[in-house]
């Protein structure tokens, strides 16, 4: 004999369903109320502190970690609870400063917390500031203290503004495209390359050897327009220019390329 279904009204159904969500909501307003008064015990507990920074880098520079605790408002007199540190909040700071490109940020209970982060990688010092380099997305961050000497070009803009610093980096990476690879382009001065005068010029201080122990240095003047041109024909003449050194005590060599199918060579000495 089969047992018949009970059926409810719809008054019934309701009073049911409403006591299933009053239950539910319950439950969960439960739920959420001892896990704040946990975790509110937690940020209170002294055993959560951060006491440690653990940091991983790109490269072998590596950020001091006082700079970060400054940075992060992790100090030792007012410990931080991990409990009440965000790890967001401090990648958006970390992220907001140019000498990072990318950051992670990740807490360790009870108290330690790990910072991955990628440095932008220094493409040229700007030589009209003291310890300023650029980056290769050109970003201007300060080098000393967060990394250690590097052989990067000088660039001297006069001024800074996107014109110069766009017209910079066409040059360097034409020199880098063109440069044999014995030589290093050591200086670039746009100082009078922008000037309203008839006499604008690219200077660039071009180094032959390994570094600090170069046999030969050149100075070269170029015009603004054609300098492409013109510092192909440098590189052309810097055979001739080697056997001119070899009988030479000159220090330098000034290689004038501004006019047109000329090149015109002063040779630098010491007292000079």
């Amino acid at each position: 004999m089969s047992q018949e279904l009970r059926r409810f009204t719809i008054k019934e159904a309701i009073g049911y369903v409403a006591a299933s969500c009053l239950v539910i909501w319950g439950v969960f307003f439960s739920f959420c109320f001892i896990a704040k008064k946990v975790q509110e015990r937690r940020a209170s507990d002294e055993k959560f502190n951060i006491v440690a920074i653990y940091q991983k880098s790109n490269t072998s520079d590596t950020i001091p970690s006082v700079y970060l605790e400054e940075l992060l408002g992790l100090s030792c007199d007012k410990p931080t609870n991990v409990y009440a540190f965000s790890c967001k909040k401090a990648e958006r700071k970390l992220k907001s400063l140019p000498l990072f490109k990318d950051v992670k940020v990740k807490v360790a209970k009870p108290g330690v917390v790990f910072i991955d982060y990628e440095m932008r990688k220094p493409f040229a010092r700007i030589a009209d500031f003291e310890n300023m380099v650029i980056s290769e997305d050109k970003y201007l961050f300060p080098l000393a203290p967060f990394m250690s000497p590097k052989n990067i070009p000088n660039i001297v803009l006069g001024q800074i503004d996107d014109k110069r610093v766009d017209f910079a980096f066409e040059i360097l990476k034409l020199g880098q495209q063109i440069c044999p690879t014995s030589c290093t382009i050591l200086h670039l001065d746009l100082s009078s390359a922008f000037i309203e005068k008839a006499n604008r010029e690219i200077v660039l201080t071009i180094e032959e050897g390994k570094p600090n122990l170069a046999t030969n240095c050149y100075l070269v003047r170029l015009p603004l327009k054609n300098y492409e041109n013109s510092l192909n024909i440098f590189f052309k003449l810097k055979g001739a220019l080697l056997s001119l050194q070899e009988k030479s005590l000159a220090k330098q060599f000034v290689v004038d390329l501004r006019l047109a199918n000329i090149a015109l060579v002063k040779e630098v000495y010491k007292n000079e």
